[in-house]
């Protein structure tokens, strides 16, 4: 499975670099290029639960999300995001909780936090939901104003949810690559 998504992750990659884009979109290839790049990263190393940590790129920031197991794998996703700090400032959101929730529930809850989000049109699309024992972590970059403690409130409100993190970011306007 990992090794599914590390292709997928790589073909992305390469896919998204093939691509010929003008000058002003450079920062969006290039930042996707390091999403991607990251993924493969987490997808290979081991014992380290990448399905479980949403990563972010945008204009000259990282962002990263979710929930780990113990402190050895919190310390792997620092050493990788710590690689592209010479580019980037880095958010590391990412949390210890140990697994205790069956991972159909925490689907399930996810899937519902989306639904319950999209309802109340928020940027979907933009925003990574990662769920943990009824711990919800909202993360992303969104690119219209929202009202963010809305968003919190909303997702709250759900039966099975015990707290909510929302790291939800807007995203950057001015930008430059050197």
């Amino acid at each position: 499975m990992k090794k599914r998504m590390a292709l997928k992750s790589i073909m992305t990659l390469v896919t998204i670099l093939g691509l010929s884009a003008c000058a002003s979109q450079r920062h969006d290839l290039h930042d996707a290029g390091v999403k991607s790049e990251m993924g493969v990263e987490m997808a290979f190393k081991r014992d380290l639960p990448s399905n479980h940590i949403s990563t972010h790129v945008d204009y000259g920031i990282i962002q990263a999300a979710g929930f780990v197991d113990d402190e050895t794998q919190l310390h792997k996703v620092a050493n990788i995001m710590s690689s592209h700090a010479d580019q980037y400032k880095v958010i590391n959101n990412v949390k210890v909780l140990q697994v205790h929730d069956n991972t159909k529930d925490e689907k399930h809850l996810a899937k519902a936090v989306n639904k319950q989000l999209n309802a109340k049109r928020f940027p979907t699309k933009d925003i990574g939901v990662q769920v943990r024992n009824g711990h919800v972590i909202l993360s992303g970059f969104i690119n219209r104003h929202v009202d963010i403690n809305d968003m919190t409130n909303t997702v709250a409100t759900l039966p099975g949810v015990k707290t909510v993190d929302n790291y939800v970011l807007y995203k950057q306007k001015n930008y430059s690559i050197a």
